[in-house]
């Protein structure tokens, strides 16, 4: 709001009365008026005029005041009193405050880091600005209205006495801002949401460790980014209006017990990540998509089971699991795709119970899970896809099931406790989508024996530096290109005289081959 520049000073010379002494041109234009027009006191407030004939008050005028209880007028000089400015009473001692009818705004940091006990928001208020009450730490009361239409970041937060809030349906709380935080690290112990909400800002409470106790909104369906990000809740149930829970919604959060509602369709990326203590929860059916490490980081989290649900089907259940203390995952019996790195990082991962259905799996889902030994792949399954076990340098054994029919580009790359490998009859004779293979590049096996009725031998098994024996049968007629390429140890291989077509470099850097 622009505001009309005065250049009048304004001194109290006998009860009741104000005069103008003087003009001051070459001097910052500020007002000094009588603090209350109900009583005449030797208080003073700073403030200004804006254009349209309404006050913006500026502070208070420099001297000592022993009053705990300040009152703003709602008039002076006949003008409704409509703004509180920025820093107006900021640092002040003030334990009591009365707002008149007429504030539509509270500026910025207006009265931050006072000594208010309460603060009660009068219903003309639309806005309330950055920081406005943060740091009050003596704050125990504080109560909105529906009307207000805009309140910005941490506006009340650090408010360590304020146990309790009550959030009324307000237009606020359709607000966008990546960081609203009104209540951030403040001392809530309990929430009590007005039935109407439909969604909750970002980091609303985030960091209040002390609040265990929540009160819903029965209409609410999405809760935002971070909005209970570090609260202390030791159970959580979620209300079944619910439909989005946002990036980062429960992160650190300390509950052991997880209620997810059957309507739930996205999970945000960490939305749940750092929950350390929560060992067990359901995936509820209709969930379309869970973001990258969404239950990563949970520590005590050691085994799940993975409905059919939209998000495995599309390929939206991505990295969502990184970390986590998982030991053991069980797929649904219908599931025929496990999704993108959806497993990838799960150090602790040992058992893999697979579906009956399962055909693909997919880039980068069980990479760097470092303590699974044995993936157990299940017949059925026909394409294992690009680095999907990459990095699980503990596995010691691989049986490729009868039914495989491509391997991605390094599927099995740096599993380098694996010593041996059998390679099925029908293992495929090309790499798939890509060229080059290298199947089980820099991988640990030192002995590859290929099953008798295998006629092709192509580039999957090159980039083995432990391979130094190969068993290769009579029913094989053909090398292709790079087969055992750069398997610099390879000093036993016995090409049987079937083979009669050889490829390019089919033992490029091979020590000690012979053909």
């Amino acid at each position: 709001m622009k505001k009309r520049p005065l250049n009048v000073f304004v001194s109290l010379v006998s009860a009741g009365t104000m005069t103008a002494v003087s003009t001051l041109s070459a001097f910052p234009q500020i007002v000094y008026a009588e603090g209350s027009e109900f009583k005449v006191t030797d208080d003073y407030f700073k403030y200004e005029v804006n254009e349209d004939d309404t006050i913006i008050i500026l502070g208070r005028t420099k001297g000592e005041y022993e009053e705990d209880k300040l009152v703003i007028p709602s008039k002076i000089e006949g003008k409704p009193v409509t703004i509180i400015g920025k820093d107006a009473f900021r640092g002040t001692d003030y334990s009591e405050l009365v707002l008149p009818d007429t504030v539509v705004e509270i500026e910025e940091s207006a009265f931050q880091n006072t000594d208010l006990i309460s603060v009660e928001i009068p219903d003309s208020v639309k806005k309330i600005g950055y920081k406005a009450f943060t740091e009050c730490d003596d704050i125990t009361s504080v109560t909105l209205t529906p009307f207000i239409e805009e309140i910005k970041g941490s506006a009340f937060s650090y408010s360590d006495s304020l146990e309790y809030v009550y959030i009324p349906n307000m237009p606020a709380l359709e607000t966008d801002d990546d960081y609203a935080a009104w209540f951030h690290d403040s001392g809530l112990k309990k929430v009590e949401l007005a039935d109407g909400i439909t969604k909750l800002p970002a980091q609303l409470f985030s960091t209040c460790d002390e609040l265990t106790e929540l009160i819903w909104s029965d209409d609410l369906e999405i809760i935002g980014k971070s909005t209970f990000s570090g609260c202390g809740f030791t159970e959580m149930i979620i209300p079944e209006s619910v439909k989005e829970i946002s990036e980062y919604a429960f992160s650190n959060c300390i509950f052991t017990e997880l209620t997810l509602p059957e309507g739930l369709k996205i999970i945000g990326r960490s939305a749940f990540s750092e929950c350390d203590n929560l060992i067990s929860f359901e995936i509820p059916p209709e969930v379309e998509e869970i973001g990258s490490r969404a239950f990563g980081y949970m520590d005590s989290l050691e085994e799940l089971y993975i409905p059919n649900i939209p998000a495995v089907q599309n390929n939206k259940f991505y990295d969502s699991l990184y970390l986590s203390g998982l030991k053991k995952i069980e797929f649904a019996d219908d599931i025929t795709v496990i999704p993108e790195r959806m497993c990838s990082g799960c150090e602790q991962l040992e058992e893999i119970i697979w579906s009956d259905s399962l055909e693909e799996i997919r880039d980068y889902a069980f990479s760097d899970c470092i303590s699974l030994k044995d993936p157990k792949l299940p017949e059925g399954l026909k394409k294992i896809y690009s680095y999907a076990f990459t990095g699980c340098t503990g596995i010691i054994n691989v049986d490729l099931p009868l039914s495989i029919e491509d391997l991605g580009y390094r599927p099995f790359n740096d599993t380098t406790s694996l010593k041996y490998l059998y390679v099925p009859k029908q293992f495929p004779s090309t790499s798939g989508e890509y060229a080059g293979g290298s199947a089980f590049m820099n991988s640990g096996i030192k002995k590859l024996v290929f099953a008798d009725g295998i006629t092709e031998i192509n580039d999957t098994f090159s980039e083995l530096p432990e391979l130094t024996e190969v068993v290769i049968p009579d029913s094989v007629t053909k090398l292709g290109d790079y087969a055992f390429a750069n398997c610099a140890n390879l000093t036993a291989a016995r090409v049987p005289k079937s083979v009669t077509s050889f490829g390019k470099n089919s033992f490029n850097n091979c020590r000690g081959c012979f053909r």
